[in-house]
């Protein structure tokens, strides 16, 4: 571990904080004009994914994390824990479906995906912005009834549910944000 000032915090930093590990997924430097400094934060607690505010006074010293990252494939799940190879190692590496959070749902065996380690152990994942996953169960648009807003379920390839327009039909590739689970568009191959 190795101490930072508060003002030198950025997005994406891993910090020791309130006997757990966080994730800095947002950060706004303030100078009040009166007093000192302060960097407003949000930050996501790595294990059970609630996100807070945090204001920590500029001077402040935190406890940051040194984090590597590498990406890797995904193989499988055993209800419980996520299973990556590194492609270049051939090392395995294990993590818990808890930490990983509700992104695992859109994950698909064989894809290739960033894995943040800490000591040689994953401790976070991202799965980008937006992942594509074709569609395989969707019911029928109602004729005469598929324009405007109208949304319905459709299950994808990995088994997660999503509600997207009605259009969207068996086949169809669609691009979902794995961090709201909301539809993006359907791609088209």
């Amino acid at each position: 571990m190795a101490s930072v000032e508060a003002g030198k915090l950025k997005k994406g930093d891993f910090i020791q904080h309130q006997s757990g590990v966080w994730k800095v997924t947002k950060t706004e430097f303030y100078n009040p004009g009166k007093g000192s400094a302060l960097m407003k934060t949000r930050i996501q607690n790595v294990a059970s994914r609630k996100a807070v505010d945090f204001t920590f006074k500029s001077n402040e010293s935190i406890e940051t994390l040194e984090v590597t990252g590498a990406t890797m494939q995904y193989l499988y799940n055993d209800g419980a824990t996520l299973f990556f190879m590194d492609n270049k190692s051939f090392e395995q590496y294990e993590l818990s479906m808890e930490l990983a959070g509700e992104e695992s749902r859109f994950m698909k065996d064989g894809n290739e995906y960033y894995i943040y380690l800490n000591d040689n152990a994953p401790i976070d994942i991202n799965l980008g912005a937006s992942v594509t996953l074709e569609v395989t169960r969707a019911e029928d648009a109602v004729r005469g009834n598929t324009t405007g807003n109208l949304q319905k379920e459709v299950e994808l390839e990995t088994g997660a549910k999503i509600m997207a327009p009605a259009f969207i039909r068996v086949g169809d590739q669609v691009s979902v944000n794995p961090e709201t689970g909301e539809y993006r568009g359907r791609v088209n191959e």
